[in-house]
């Protein structure tokens, strides 16, 4: 019988200094380990976990990615690009406000051409691969932690939303939550060439993030906070292992490693400079990097100006400047899109602060366990830290929908170590028939009540007695709860409950998530964005390559002029990009037209009567972008209603769009009319 001995973590260590002293690794041993054992290494369950949570993160963003056309926001992004793309240029064309996103549009824009999906793709990609980000955090957080955070990030309805725009926020998400990974991994890695790696991947991302677009200056203060935090944490305080199962591979030598080189308690720490000092040429690649990035990778000039113009969007965003939502808003979107991290982020939280793991109080030594539990409340500060933030711009005047994120990502985080740690306790003395029958229980009772919650919401009569019956089902559901617990253990039936709940309120974000990103109607709006582009617009570029092929023979060669009040619109000039004699103008001269080639004209509907056209003109009008928001909910003069005609004016229509985003009166549209010579 063969056998195969691993010595990927058996190997040799030379003797090390302190802390700021060189460390090397002979990893002669590694090299020559078999290679069956190398490949015991290569897939795990866990591995498969990751590659099925990737590919769900990427299905879900890519499936119907063109439906719904180009908003205006993404539409002056794209439009941009395919300019810049096709060496064109429009006189009060919107600006670039990243200069990344612009140069990658711009590159794909000039090799495949233009089109709705090609312009998500990036945003989509990005947002796909935050899911394996987590993989790396193993060691910071814990295996089952980790795990689950990779699941979370893959469902999430508010990421899941920024990957499917046009629009620069996920790609300063994922540069942002790349660049703390790497941040991390350097202060931890012993090995000095991985070390090296994750400083250079460091300074890579960060250079990219600047350049990413006015999101990367809501994510930058949750950058400088940990290096901060971490910056004079010793190895032991920051390789310590959030976990009872397995750490990841090599990470026992690391831990050894680390527990060797813990300096004497009369040392002194760190400095702040000495924890993050860069070697010099990852200074070159930081430089090099944010060069290309800053030019759009292509030396555009136009490009380099989109720095500053990111931090005056972001500055109007929050401030409120242009547009703004009501104070509940972002509240309201965590309670209707995240019940998840509604309610374990903010157990995960609490539960950071008041009860840390049990391993770091019983770890082998003293010594190391005051490292793991000084790393422990390392962690906790920085996440309240980052949560502080992200709620402080949530109070600010804008409160736009890129600020959600930022708290959205923290909680998901202290969601995923408080579930982590259910997960990877053991489940004690329950049966198969107990916990069987516990779960069909409480299943019924939550699809009856969720029976009686969507007859009540398409009841046109005000009905006391559904609302007893819910509160009824609501009791009992506790009863069985408090009955099991005395039956079976205060202690197991908490980890069944949490287990219970996760799934269901889990459950409950991927079907927000779904009517956020994949059911767009006139009738059914999301009130996540402020605007939409409706899909008349593709009705509008269908008869105009109709009209163009019938009298120019070719369906992009038509005259064409489309009139504009403040600057050329963006929804527009994207959709009519590839019409070759296309003007924007801000008004029509008719003493200019010529007779015998009258142009296609397109107008705002409001400027209809002020348009001076011929005779020969008709005209069809077109939906171009609606508006809706929840405060278009709101009712006057609700103290002077009947019971009956508050429930039919306010708590219905309120019910039904928290139950299925259907609203009764169609939201606010801004038309366009396409005139035509007979």
């Amino acid at each position: 019988m063969t056998k195969t001995i691993d010595l990927t973590n058996q190997a040799m260590r030379a003797p090390e200094s302190d802390l700021d002293g060189a460390r090397t690794t002979d990893l002669s041993a590694a090299t020559t380990a078999s290679p069956a054992a190398s490949a015991a290494h290569t897939l795990t369950v866990e591995h498969l976990l990751y590659a099925i949570f990737a590919a769900t993160a990427l299905l879900i963003r890519f499936v119907g990615l063109g439906a719904e056309p180009l908003s205006p926001t993404e539409s002056a992004a794209a439009w941009s690009a395919w300019l810049a793309a096709n060496a064109q240029s429009v006189a009060g064309a919107p600006a670039p406000q990243s200069a990344l996103l612009y140069g990658v549009q711009a590159l794909l824009f000039w090799i495949a051409g233009g089109g709705d999906t090609l312009a998500r793709a990036v945003p989509a990609l990005a947002g796909a691969a935050l899911v394996l980000l987590p993989w790396f955090w193993r060691a910071w957080i814990g295996r089952p932690a980790a795990l689950v955070l990779a699941l979370i990030l893959a469902l999430d309805p508010w990421l899941m939303a920024f990957s499917r725009r046009s629009d620069s926020a996920i790609l300063s998400i994922f540069l942002a939550l790349l660049a703390l990974t790497a941040l991390w991994q350097w202060r931890v890695q012993l090995d000095p060439r991985r070390s090296l790696r994750w400083e250079r991947t460091a300074a890579v991302a960060v250079a990219l993030l600047l350049t990413s677009g006015p999101v990367m200056w809501s994510f930058a203060p949750v950058l400088i906070a940990f290096i901060l935090i971490f910056h004079n944490a010793s190895k032991p305080e920051a390789t310590g292992f959030q976990g009872n199962v397995t750490p990841p591979d090599g990470h026992n030598e690391l831990r050894e490693s680390a527990a060797a080189l813990r300096p004497s308690p009369l040392a002194p720490r760190l400095s702040f400079l000495d924890g993050w000092r860069p070697q010099r040429s990852t200074w070159l690649w930081f430089g090099v990097t944010l060069a290309l990035a800053a030019t759009g990778f292509a030396l555009r000039g136009e490009a380099v100006p989109a720095l500053s113009a990111s931090l005056t969007a972001w500055v109007s965003a929050v401030a409120g400047l242009e547009a703004a939502n009501p104070l509940a808003w972002p509240f309201l979107r965590l309670l209707i899109d995240q019940p998840l991290l509604t309610t374990f982020g903010v157990l995960g939280m609490v539960l950071l602060w008041v009860r840390p793991p049990d391993h770091l109080c019983k770890a082998p030594s003293h010594a190391e366990g005051g490292d793991l539990l000084a790393g422990w409340r390392r962690t906790a500060t920085f996440l309240t830290v980052w949560l502080a933030w992200g709620l402080l711009l949530w109070l600010l005047p804008g409160r736009p929908p890129e600020a959600l994120p930022v708290a959205g990502i923290a909680l998901a985080m202290a969601a995923a170590t408080a579930i982590g740690r259910v997960v990877e306790q053991p489940w004690g003395d329950l049966t198969g028939l107990e916990l069987f029958t516990l779960l069909v229980v409480q299943t019924v009772l939550v699809v009856a009540g969720s029976i009686w919650l969507a007859t009540l919401a398409d009841s046109f009569i005000f009905n006391e007695q559904i609302w007893l019956t819910i509160g009824i089902i609501i009791a009992l559901m506790i009863a069985v709860w408090i009955v099991f617990g005395i039956w079976a253990g205060w202690r197991s039936t908490a980890r069944v409950a949490v287990v219970f709940y996760a799934v269901l309120l889990g459950a409950w974000t991927l079907r927000s998530a779904w009517l956020l990103n994949h059911s767009p109607e006139l009738m059914q709006p999301d009130g996540f964005w402020r605007s939409h582009t409706s899909s008349e617009v593709h009705l509008l570029v269908q008869d105009v390559e109709r009209l163009s092929s019938i009298r120019r023979g070719d369906p992009n060669q038509i005259d064409m002029q489309i009139v504009y009040d403040v600057s050329p619109d963006a929804v527009l000039g994207w959709h009519l990009r590839e019409m070759r004699n296309l003007r924007f103008v801000r008004s029509i001269d008719a003493a200019q037209l010529d007779a015998t080639r009258l142009p296609l004209i397109v107008a705002p509907t409001s400027r209809n009567d002020s348009l001076p056209l011929p005779d020969p003109y008709i005209g069809s009008e077109y939906d171009l972008v609606y508006t809706w928001q929840p405060t278009f909910l709101s009712a006057n003069g609700v103290d002077g209603m009947s019971a009956q005609q508050r429930w039919t004016d306010v708590q219905r229509p309120r019910l039904r769009w928290l139950l299925y985003r259907k609203v009764d009166s169609a939201p606010v549209v801004e038309s366009v009319t396409m005139w035509a010579p007979r």
